[in-house]
């Protein structure tokens, strides 16, 4: 939002105006927003990460039931190797089933094309 408020505070600057006058700005302020609704009510009890479109798979706990981590869903490099994301979904750092699964990653991916 400070962005935003940047833009709009200091429109009279040339920089920014020529920045507005020549781009398309697109504010996305959140785009997980169950995970955000989750992490706000959760955060300070848990402290987790928040995954999105947990997977009914075989995981034994409750604990391992993560879901996808959706920075971990796009298209760049997905799948190159299991160092930051893995593709065992009953770990924290599940990447999907394949790149772009989620319909937020999908979204964002669009929307930046």
């Amino acid at each position: 939002m400070y962005t935003i408020q940047t833009l709009v505070e200091k429109v009279e600057n040339s920089s920014i105006s020529a920045l507005i006058k020549t781009n398309h700005i697109y504010v996305i302020p959140v785009l997980n927003a169950d995970s955000y609704h989750a992490l706000s009510e959760f955060w300070s009890v848990s402290k987790t990460p928040r995954t999105k479109n947990f997977s009914k798979s075989t995981c034994q706990t409750d604990d391992q039931k993560s879901g996808v981590r959706l920075n971990n869903n796009f298209e760049v490099q997905w799948g190159a190797d299991d160092l930051g994301s893995s593709s065992d979904p009953c770990s924290k750092q599940y990447r999907g089933e394949k790149a772009g699964s989620e319909p937020e990653v999908r979204g964002l991916s669009e929307l930046a094309r």
